[in-house]
Order: C-alpha cells, then structure tokens, then sequence
C-alpha cells in the first residue's frame, strides 16, 4: 500500500485508560468480549496494552493512571482494512 488513499477505515477504536488492564480483561470477557491480541503477541512481561471486540465492537484497553488530574481517559482511533 503505497497511497494513504488506499486505507479503508472500517471505523472508531476507542482507547480506554485503565490501572490494571489484565484486571479490566477478565471483566470484559465476563461479559462476552474476546482477547483479538495483547501486547503479550510481541514481548514478556505483563499485561499493559489489549485489543477485545464483541460482534462489531472494539475496545483497546492500555494501562496507564488516566490523565494529569487522576480523571479516566480514553482516545479514539480508527480501524483500518489493508
């Protein structure tokens, strides 16, 4: 793919903040989300960065105390078909 033109986005990921996102995993696949990949697929270590999806939704998890003001954060990006 050698033009950005030829990118499909497929649509929204949101990029959700979280303390602990092995803990926030188990509660996803509680409630019938699936592990797609982790960063686990690509070093040791724990568990700090996760993609999940139920049907059409997708969710990345990454671990982090959310933002400046101790708040929760989330960033929105978009899925992509090469």
């Amino acid at each position: 793919m050698n033009n950005i033109n030829d990118i499909q986005v497929e649509g929204p990921v949101a990029m959700l903040t979280v303390g602990d996102v092995q803990r926030s995993l188990d509660w996803y696949r509680a409630r019938g989300f699936e592990v797609v990949a982790t960063n686990l697929n690509w070093e040791e270590g724990p568990v700090n960065w996760a993609e999940i999806k139920r049907g059409n939704a997708q969710l990345m998890l990454t671990a982090g105390d959310g933002a400046d003001d101790g708040e929760p954060s989330s960033t929105v990006w978009g899925s992509t078909i090469e």
